[in-house]
């Protein structure tokens, strides 16, 4: 797999950045088996927006924990760093299973309305090395101040290719 991805990365550049940007909008880094990778999982959550200050109707109970009750500067919070696994062994039944299993926390957490926008809490996806940086994009875009990573590449997008994005 990884041979074809760098053959398009390097013979077919525009077809690596489409690629890229889906798996970056809307998927999540992961490092599974300590390998760094990215995935986007197959269900309605790959769809699913951050809900600012506790406004989210699925994922995991956080307890009250978002991203304006907390400071970049401080450790992250108990709740959100897993425990370092002290020994890690190849198990292929678990490897095929993984992305259902590393869904299993996905519940909705209220009765979720009939066209009501699926909200998670994307702090419950951080890693302790990325921590202050998402945390930071997190607490721009829900003041305001920016906008997320699909916004961005939809709005280059239409920089870009004007006449595309007003015939629609």
């Amino acid at each position: 797999v990884a041979e074809v991805l760098f053959s398009l990365h390097d013979h077919y550049p525009q077809k690596w950045r489409k690629l890229d940007n889906y798996i970056h909008g809307y998927g999540y880094p992961d490092d599974y088996l300590g390998m760094e990778s990215h995935i986007v999982d197959p269900g309605i959550t790959t769809f699913a927006n951050h809900g600012c200050n506790g406004t989210n109707n699925i994922g995991m109970d956080l307890g009250g924990i978002t991203e304006l009750s907390l400071d970049p500067n401080g450790p992250m919070p108990e709740p959100l760093s897993a425990p370092a696994s002290a020994t890690v062994f190849h198990n292929p039944i678990a490897e095929r299973n993984y992305i259902a299993w590393a869904s299993t926390s996905d519940k909705t957490l209220r009765d979720v309305r009939a066209g009501e926008e699926v909200l998670d809490n994307y702090l419950a996806f951080e890693n302790e090395e990325d921590w202050k940086e998402h945390l930071t994009e997190l607490q721009a875009s829900c003041l305001g101040q920016a906008a997320g990573l699909v916004v961005q590449v939809e709005a280059s997008k239409m920089e870009q290719h004007p006449k595309t994005h007003e015939e629609l």
